[in-house]
């Protein structure tokens, strides 16, 4: 994998995980730092076919070069109702992806899906993911109670 500083953002729905990449990639930017962002499984809300949207967020905000196919490769509703999937042809899409978005920048944004065990049945769930790039992984979580503390982790 490519040799790049990458912070894997991971959590539930709802938990500011986007919201928190925005901030820190805008204040690493005004730091002079090259940063990019990348959503490996993105988890559109809504009907199938439609694109992720914290990637076109992402994308427009930080001016990134790569087209949305390749900041967000796979969206995991399509292929859960798409029938028989081949995980390492994914897996492979992944990894090329992450190549091409780690080049040229300094520290790579890592955007969960919106939980972290989406796509864990094809070995893609966001730990798993996490490992595989070398990332350091941070939990975001926006608890309700005590418990919460529990079931993010």
């Amino acid at each position: 994998m490519a040799n790049v500083k990458s912070l894997f953002l991971i959590g539930t729905a709802g938990s500011g995980k986007t919201a928190i990449a925005l901030g820190l990639a805008l204040k690493l930017q005004e730091l002079g730092h090259r940063v990019g962002y990348f959503k490996p499984i993105g988890t559109p809300p809504g009907a199938t076919g439609r694109p992720d949207e914290d990637g076109i967020l992402m994308r427009t905000v930080l001016h990134l070069p790569h087209p949305l196919e390749t900041i967000v490769p796979v969206t995991a509703r399509n292929l859960h109702l798409s029938g028989p999937v081949d995980a390492t042809q994914i897996k492979e899409q992944v990894r090329v992806a992450f190549e091409k978005v780690s080049q040229g920048v300094d520290i790579l944004l890592v955007d969960g899906a919106s939980f972290p065990h989406v796509m864990a049945s094809y070995g893609l769930d966001s730990v798993a993911i996490a490992r595989a790039i070398g990332a350091t992984v941070i939990c975001i979580s926006r608890p309700d109670n005590d418990f919460q503390f529990d079931e993010a982790l």
